[in-house]
């Protein structure tokens, strides 16, 4: 959605800490790395561990602001009204998209609303009371552009050696197509959603940055559409689960990610028509 200014804050759809009504004062959490589990485990008969992955957790995102947009008390109800409404729980475990613009990049998580604090007191009596917010991000990664590609199979060469030979030979031009560059400008590895469709049989998806196979033992007719939510770890065909169709040589979904920069990635099916095709779709991802 984007079209924050510096400091401004948009959740659900709503801008909040706007500037005007809500003035942003503090924020914290945001452009930090949240608490790092790092897996290692600790060695017997010497110093130190052995080392272990690191992963990141949720992403706690604390802002606290001042109101500004009130003249009385009840200038002051009348806006916190929808604040308090806007930032209250939700039902069931969805989460909702939190933008916020620092530095002059806008940025969204998804989270939902752990806290929320507005206290009494003085500023509160002088109509500037103190607004402090928490949010929860269950993944802690912030993502930037939307970006998709679409890939179609390999062309075989049309050309040959032609008889009698001459030389020096010329073999024509070579098989073409088949692969594309896929930019992940963030600094995180970003999770895409792949869409495949027929004809082709026994799809594979290549990353060469990180090498990677995304395969699957199955043929799609023209009108067939598989769709791999690798952040989900989903596989639907034609909008049924289509998760054992996975080959054996494949990576489970979730593990096939785009590493921050350049991505080479190929559509390899074992046989295809030109129709067929593998459209990506991600979002730079920052950590």
């Amino acid at each position: 959605m984007s079209g924050l200014r510096e400091g401004q804050i948009r959740w659900r759809g709503q801008l909040l800490f706007d500037g005007r009504d809500l003035a942003l004062t503090e924020l914290e959490g945001w452009d930090d790395l949240p608490e790092i589990e790092t897996g290692n485990v600790e060695r017997a008969a010497r110093h130190g561990a052995w080392p272990g992955a690191a992963l990141a957790g949720q992403r706690l995102v604390t802002a606290v602001g001042v109101l500004t947009g009130a003249g009385s008390l009840t200038d002051v109800r009348t806006v916190l009204r929808p604040l308090r409404r806007a930032l209250t729980l939700t039902d069931g475990a969805r989460q909702h998209p939190l933008e916020i613009c620092v530095g002059g990049e806008s940025l969204t998580a998804h989270a939902q609303v752990t806290a929320r604090v507005i206290p009494g007191g003085p500023a509160f009596r002088s109509a500037r009371p103190i607004v402090t917010v928490q949010w929860t991000c269950a993944d802690p990664r912030r993502y930037g552009n939307d970006r998709q590609n679409t890939v179609n199979p390999p062309r075989p060469s049309e050309d040959g050696l032609e008889y009698p030979l001459e030389y020096p030979l010329d073999h024509g031009q070579p098989a073409h197509g088949g692969g594309a560059n896929l930019l992940n400008d963030g600094d995180s590895p970003t999770h895409p959603v792949v869409e495949v469709a027929g004809p082709c049989s026994r799809p594979r998806l290549i990353n060469r940055t990180t090498g990677t196979n995304l395969e699957f033992g199955l043929t799609l007719a023209g009108s067939d559409r598989l769709v791999v939510d690798c952040d989900q770890g989903t596989v639907l065909l034609n909008g049924v689960d289509g998760f054992h169709h996975i080959a054996p040589a494949s990576v489970p979904p979730e593990h096939w990610t785009l590493a921050p920069g350049t991505n080479p990635v190929h559509f390899r099916p074992q046989t295809s028509e030109p129709e067929a095709w593998a459209r990506f779709r991600w979002r730079d991802a920052y950590l």
